[in-house]
């Protein structure tokens, strides 16, 4: 019950800071969560009876409940006996599929993960739950995404893969990816060295990361691919 208690609290917290439009006026609103348990996840000891302010996208202040000044006009939760943490991330799902994505998203959001990075899955339906997250539906975490795979022939996840077999479809593929809303290109080991190269030298690849699963390549090569720019995940 205490876990659920915590999801809870992150849960409204989180999407209450990220919903929020970015220009934040000090005439909007503010909530607050009163004599709640924070836990910043800083490694310091749990801080109890402390009122969390939000305005907007913004945590306003954090002080004991008995000396924060609250402004007028406050909404009040009474969190006694709670606890309240930061959004949690989760750093490789594969939840951006039409079948599993209406299951995940608000298991995610439910247990206190508010941001996810999408490792591979479909970028229309990343656009659709970020539509959703902007509208303030609070049914999906917000995403990072990289859209379909890069892989060598034969590809070994399939369908849902983009095969490359020479160093002139890397250019037009790193594009389309950047082009549909990708904030970050995967790259699997069955790619050659000379196109995974071209994949991380394109332009368009210098305005999103790139992550590159490693489970064949030599010790060698992985240090000149990290070189480059790109990060093992």
């Amino acid at each position: 019950m205490r876990i659920l208690t915590v999801f809870s609290l992150t849960f409204v917290a989180a999407f209450q800071a990220a919903c929020a439009p970015e220009d934040v006026s000090t005439s909007q609103a503010a909530f607050a969560f009163t004599h709640v348990t924070v836990i910043d996840m800083t490694g310091a000891p749990a801080r109890a009876d402390m009122t969390v302010i939000v305005r907007g996208n913004r945590i306003e202040s954090v002080g004991p409940s008995d000396s924060v000044r609250m402004p007028g006009h406050t909404q009040q939760l009474n969190a006694a006996g709670k606890f309240l943490i930061p959004g949690l991330w989760d750093m490789h799902v594969h939840a951006a599929w039409a079948e599993t994505l209406p299951t995940f998203a608000p298991l995610f959001v439910a247990n206190g993960v508010t941001g996810v990075r999408e490792m591979w899955g479909r970028l229309d339906l990343v656009a659709g739950a970020r539509i959703r997250l902007a509208q303030q539906r609070l049914t999906e975490p917000r995403m990072v995404a990289s859209g379909a795979l890069l892989d060598g022939s034969p590809s070994f996840w399939s369908p849902g893969s983009i095969e490359l077999t020479t160093v002139a479809q890397a250019a037009p593929v790193v594009d389309s990816l950047h082009d549909a809303g990708a904030d970050f290109i995967k790259v699997y080991g069955g790619i050659r060295r000379e196109i995974l190269e071209a994949v991380v030298r394109r332009p368009n690849a210098s305005t999103l990361m790139s992550s590159v699963m490693f489970p064949m390549m030599s010790v060698l090569w992985k240090h000149q691919v990290w070189a480059s720019g790109a990060t093992n995940t």
